[in-house]
């Protein structure tokens, strides 16, 4: 059985990283873009941490 009853389902984490990669943004910029370090932005897509409200509007306004 899923984790996740709905399969269309999409993690946060998983999704900055999906987008991350769609727009070709390497770890290295997105890091530099928010002023953090790459090991966090590692360990945000793998869900190990939760971005800021502050963090979550610069992902989404360098990947949209």
């Amino acid at each position: 059985m899923s984790r996740f009853p709905d399969s269309n389902f999409e993690t946060p984490e998983h999704m900055i990283r999906r987008i991350r990669r769609l727009n070709r943004v390497t770890i290295v910029e997105l890091a530099e873009r928010m002023g953090v370090s790459q090991d966090y932005i590692a360990r945000l897509e793998l869900g190990e941490i939760n971005p800021t409200k502050e963090q979550i509007e610069v992902i989404q306004t360098f990947l949209s």
